[in-house]
């Protein structure tokens, strides 16, 4: 479950940080062209971002780390979407190059390149979590068999003292039908045929 938990996770991560470059791509799109059609992606993808990031921090719940990353992740991306409405803003109202000018500040691209950063972070703490988990399924799974190996020895032994005791039984049994049938066929007080063993 733990591991299933974690892919989860790094799953909702991924999908958070291709949301947000959905909605840079179609920023770039619309201030290249002017073309309304660019902005569907860009305010679909906008709508997601929160709801991704909220999603990905209730699955973060008792994980610090992880959830410290994405806390920090929240106003890098607020940051980052108020870059993209103000570029799109600025192209309706003053056009490209005003646009232009904003873009040239590189205030987009840190925030792009720090949100990348703390994802690639989320990504090394699931992964090495996942490895964890992994070493202690496997641990789990070579305790089962050496206890299974146990059992099956135990087992063995078991039978191998069943099958004994069933062939004293027998071999009991066998020597007492005998003993019966020489005491039916022989004299008790001399041990010599008796007239029955004749007759036989």
């Amino acid at each position: 479950q733990e591991t299933d938990r974690l892919r989860d996770l790094d799953h909702a991560v991924t999908t958070l940080y291709l949301a947000i470059r959905t909605a840079e791509s179609g920023q770039r799109g619309y201030l290249l062209t002017g073309r309304d059609s660019y902005l569907r992606p860009y305010r679909a993808a906008r709508d997601e971002v929160t709801r991704l990031l909220d999603d990905a921090r209730s699955r973060a719940a008792g994980d610090a780390a992880t959830a410290a990353a994405l806390d920090a992740m929240r106003p890098r991306l607020d940051a980052k979407l108020a870059e993209l409405a103000e570029t799109i803003d600025v192209r309706k109202r003053e056009g490209l190059d005003a646009a232009l000018r904003i873009l040239l500040t590189d205030r987009g691209a840190t925030e792009m390149r720090a949100i990348r950063e703390l994802s690639e972070q989320i990504h090394r703490i699931l992964a090495a979590r996942g490895a964890a988990a992994q070493a202690q399924v496997r641990e789990h799974y070579v305790d089962a068999i050496r206890s299974l190996y146990v059992v099956a020895g135990l087992a063995l032994v078991m039978l191998a003292l069943i099958y004994k005791a069933i062939a004293w039984e027998i071999d009991q049994r066998r020597l007492l039908s005998e003993r019966v049938r020489r005491e039916a066929d022989h004299d008790e007080l001399t041990r010599l045929p008796n007239r029955r063993f004749f007759v036989q």
